[in-house]
């Protein structure tokens, strides 16, 4: 090499990979210089390719002055240097990754954030490399795409140094920081929207910073879109020396009252006791303590004789309770404060709106509450009946609708000692507490019946069974209650219901088999209802037994005298293929879960769940000897049907295998020198060979 000349050394770097060049500037000591200035050409023509200034970038992040940083800041333009082009997600090191996707963003289409060099520098890099790139002529109010600014950054973080550097270097202390597109900022203000450098320290209890800003002129009283300044937002983090500290500054009455706001939200009730000594309003922020639960605050509040019939966005105080301790101190300080709670147009009496909110209560808690509220005379309305012009007024509640439904014994008994012209009234979906109280999942279903059923209520006015055995149980996650839907049969049984009239779509014993409720199924036959019924698809009670594992009410089927006339369907398919389609359907996604039911079609009866799962069985136990599995064991075992019973041209094996070929693969051979099928012909046949 030292034989080349330079010029011709020169031209062949040009075309030399960055990493090769990088390596000859580190071997050729002759020529070094010149190869690194071709180096950092190379660099920033690359970055420029790019669009954002990816090498710059890196040389940033040793974290010193470096030679390198430097050469490649002075060939970079300020074009580049002052704009919002560098992906985070490509930065390497440290960042602070709650500000790359703010959790009130994460449900909306928001553009990914694009910051520039100054922020990324403001964050990770020394305090040198800040001087260098703001000396560059770096603009310090430069906004990322989240509309933040590095000095927001540095007061978030407490980072006096960089502060003092951005200060110092003519950033604007009292910035704003906004959303930089127009029409998402239209449709949603994020929390920090229009927030100060000193919100952000205030907020995260950044002390030092705080004092920085302060001392540096910032203005403490500037509010953000939610009307909140630095004391608001210092009230509302709960940090006492900051809090201290802006109190010097001096606030007026109205901003110690909405400062007081944010603090009885929380739980501290220092804060809240030095804003009410200062001359903070009460009224407004017992509202806020008590629609969060804050005890202490509450007990504050009104000790500073807050007005409990404050109206808050046309809401009062009984309207947010949340707690029976709540309710209590409440109501221990005035006593008919429910009954003086009259609805308005656009939300109920508190009963009707604690009932409205009732997913956001335990049970237990919420009928409590409930209790409290009626015997402190809380009225009762009855509702109008549902129609076109009023169906969707939030305030037209039936409350004893939603005590049967949640099962509330209690406060059903007190509202029927009432008005007991309540048990007549049809709700909504032309239902009524009985119907309410038959889609409960509560414990207390039974005894909800009895007491409504013993007050007057219609068994046969709505389609009871159909609501009985519904799947549309209105608390997410709540497993069918089959023992007390058991109970609750029983219970209509002996009061004498028509079991075999059509409830709704289909009869009493259908709709308990396709719910899988083995247990009221048996209840209803034993009863006497019709096993000779279809269902809308046209099959038996046999067929839909099978189909949704109902074990014992098959067994009892199997055994009729007309046990033949039960297993046809009008369009002949085998009960085998009903029973794996609906299985398929519901447990497919079990891992293991396919492969077993194949086994059990093609005899091998002895297979163990570990067989087929591996150490990922434990899903598959629970399942293996139950529902639709235990189906097709006990039929192939008794051999009761022929496993190799065809339905458009294939057994119940290759329906399964139709929808897992993967998880069949293995046994696929098996199946076809078992159940030999005949060759398919055409375009169709082709597709069909290569799945199967």
């Amino acid at each position: 090499m030292d034989q080349i000349s330079l010029e011709l050394l020169c031209l062949i770097a040009e075309h030399l990979q960055l990493s090769e060049l990088c390596c000859w500037t580190l071997t050729c000591k002759k020529i070094n210089f010149s190869l690194r200035n071709i180096l950092y050409d190379k660099a920033v023509a690359l970055d420029i390719q790019r669009g954002w200034p990816y090498y710059l970038v890196r040389a940033a992040l040793v974290d010193e002055a470096t030679n390198a940083f430097q050469k490649l800041l002075q060939q970079t333009s300020l074009e580049v240097i002052n704009k919002a082009n560098i992906d985070l997600s490509e930065v390497p090191g440290y960042y602070d990754r709650s500000l790359l996707e703010p959790p009130e963003l994460v449900s909306m289409q928001v553009p990914r954030r694009l910051t520039s060099l100054l922020h990324v520098t403001s964050q990770l890099c020394s305090q040198d490399t800040m001087r260098l790139v703001l000396s560059r002529g770096a603009f310090p109010d430069i906004l990322d795409t989240y509309g933040w600014a590095p000095v927001h950054l540095a007061a978030w973080n407490g980072d006096t140094d960089a502060l003092r550097i951005l200060v110092n270097g003519g950033a604007n202390i009292d910035l704003k920081k906004i959303w930089n597109e127009p029409p998402l900022y239209d449709r949603y203000q994020t929390e920090h929207s229009g927030t100060t450098p000193l919100h952000q320290a205030a907020s995260r209890g950044h002390l030092p910073a705080v004092e920085l800003l302060l001392a540096a002129g910032a203005d403490p009283k500037i509010s953000c879109h939610k009307m909140c300044d630095a004391l608001g937002a210092t009230a509302k983090s709960g940090n006492m020396e900051v809090f201290r500290r802006l109190l010097e500054e001096g606030f007026d009455s109205a901003a110690l009252t909405a400062a007081l706001k944010y603090a009885a939200e929380q739980g501290n009730t220092a804060i809240v006791a030095r804003l009410l000594e200062l001359g903070a309003r009460a009224h407004d922020a017992l509202v806020h303590a008590v629609q969060h639960d804050r005890l202490g605050n509450m007990r504050l509040l009104l000790d500073a004789m807050a007005d409990p019939t404050r109206d808050l966005y046309r809401k009062k105080v009984l309207h947010r309770v949340r707690s029976i301790q709540a309710t209590k101190m409440i109501l221990a300080r005035f006593p008919g404060l429910s009954a003086a709670a009259r609805p308005g147009l656009f939300h109920g009496t508190p009963l009707e709106t604690l009932y409205d909110y009732g997913r956001e209560h335990n049970p237990q808690e919420l009928e409590g509450i409930a209790m409290l509220l009626i015997g402190d005379g809380c009225l009762i309305r009855e509702p109008v009946p549902i129609n076109e012009d009023n169906d969707r007024i939030s305030s037209n509640r039936n409350v004893l609708e939603d005590a049967a439904f949640w099962g509330h014994t209690k406060v059903i008994e007190a509202l029927l000692s009432q008005k007991k012209s309540l048990l007549h009234v049809r709700y909504r979906d032309h239902g009524s507490p009985l119907s309410a109280a038959a889609y409960s999942a509560s414990d207390n279903k039974l005894a909800c019946f009895k007491l409504l059923v013993e007050a007057g209520a219609d068994i046969d006015a709505v389609p009871i069974f159909e609501h009985l055995y519904s799947m549309s149980l209105q608390v997410a996650g709540t497993p069918r209650p089959h023992e007390q839907n058991a109970l609750v049969t029983r219970f209509l049984v002996d009061s004498g219901i028509d079991i075999n009239r059509r409830s709704g779509s289909e009869y009493p014993l259908i709709h308990a088999l396709c719910m899988e409720n083995d247990q009221s199924a048996m209840i209803l036959i034993k009863a006497g209802a019709d096993i000779t019924v279809r269902s809308g698809r046209r099959l038996s009670t046999l067929q839909e037994a099978a189909r949704h594992g109902c074990l014992e009410a098959m067994e009892h089927l199997l055994r009729v005298g007309n046990v033949e006339e039960l297993m046809t369907s009008p369009d002949n398919e085998p009960l085998l293929h009903l029973v794996t389609c609906e299985a398929h359907l519901k447990h497919g996604k079990v891992k293991g879960y396919v492969k077993m039911m194949g086994h059990l079609l093609l005899g091998h009866l002895d297979v163990l769940p570990g067989n087929v799962a591996g150490g990922v069985a434990t899903e598959l136990k629970d399942l293996a000897y139950t529902g639709q599995m235990e189906v097709v064991r006990r039929l192939c075992k008794r051999n009761i049907v022929d496993p190799g019973a065809k339905y458009r041209s294939g057994t119940a094996f290759d329906q399964l295998a139709s929808w897992h070929p993967e998880e069949l693969i293995d046994l696929v051979d098996e199946a076809h020198q078992k159940w030999p099928r005949p060759p398919s012909t055409g375009l169709f046949g082709l597709f069909q060979r290569r799945i199967i």
